[in-house]
């Protein structure tokens, strides 16, 4: 099965615009984002060996089961189905020239699966979705990081964390930092402020109290997540992304988490040369891509 299906937790949030006993597709919105496309989840199932057999032996029976923008595929290639990445291009243009999905509206993404083949994908979306970003993850392993909680200080909580009146200065700097909002996950002002009142947001600040870097993260069990970490624009302090990720491990261990991680864009090579500096490790099998419209 080829699928970049997500767990639907909002009822509410999903359409679904198309679905047959092999194939679904459903757009999902993220109001939680500052962004107005909408995510789109495919899925594509393996053909059963039952409908193979009968379409190899030319039950027009199972030819007339299949849905109509599929049959002159299987026609043309005698009688057997396409493989599930040929079939979700046509499926895609199906929904296209249907009206079914307007594109520019719409982004594609996916955490790396170790069954799909990347490239094949890529080639597959590409007349849709011809924008590739890939971002990269790495992981910060503090198990053994613990004895050293007593010499990473952390500041009093109304230095430590973002007030909700520094807010909108932020939202600004972390907009200017990451500017493509459908691939860094950028929050809304409405949801960053509700970051910001769970004290989801931690600060750098010098000796008047002005912010100059910035960790914006959540905790998923007993791992901190590094949604966003970048400088203040213009902000003439050093070294900024190191002081950064010691005072997420510092906060992060102050919590009991027992791992940080986080992603970068591949595209930024020279910052993930720091990550992997500040103690990051890349795994691979977790990379998340994500394909845009033109």
């Amino acid at each position: 099965m080829l699928s970049n299906n997500l767990l639907f937790a909002t009822q509410e949030r999903k359409h679904e615009i198309y679905q047959d006993q092999l194939h679904r597709l459903v757009l999902l919105d993220e109001p939680e984002l500052a962004t107005t496309l909408k995510h789109l989840i495919f899925t594509v199932k393996t053909c059963p060996q039952e409908l193979l057999t009968a379409l190899e032996q030319g039950d027009s029976n199972a030819l007339s089961s299949l849905p109509a923008w599929l049959t002159d595929a299987v026609s043309s290639n005698h009688g057997q189905i396409p493989d599930e990445y040929t079939r979700l291009g046509l499926l895609l243009s199906h929904a296209v020239q249907s009206g079914l999905l307007e594109l520019k509206g719409t982004y594609c993404g996916m955490v790396q699966k170790p069954q799909v083949d990347l490239e094949r994908l890529s080639a597959t979306l590409q007349p849709f979705y011809p924008q590739h970003f890939t971002f990269l993850y790495s992981s910060l392993d503090l198990r053994n990081a613990a004895s050293c909680m007593d010499s990473m200080e952390l500041p009093p909580p109304e230095q430590r964390y973002i007030s909700l009146e520094e807010a909108p200065l932020i939202q600004q700097a972390w907009q200017q930092q990451l500017p493509e909002v459908a691939t860094n996950r950028h929050l809304t002002a409405e949801a960053f402020a509700e970051v910001v009142k769970a004290h989801h947001v931690l600060a750098l600040r010098r000796t008047d109290g002005t912010p100059y870097g910035v960790v914006v993260f959540n905790i998923t069990g007993a791992s901190l997540h590094i949604e966003a970490l970048f400088k203040i624009p213009q902000a003439p302090e050093k070294q900024v992304l190191f002081k950064l990720v010691d005072l997420a491990k510092a906060e992060a261990l102050a919590l009991k988490c027992t791992k940080i991680f986080l992603y970068y864009n591949k595209a930024a090579p020279k910052v993930g040369a720091l990550y992997a500096q500040a103690g990051f490790v890349r795994d691979p099998r977790v990379d998340q891509h994500y394909f845009l419209p033109a």
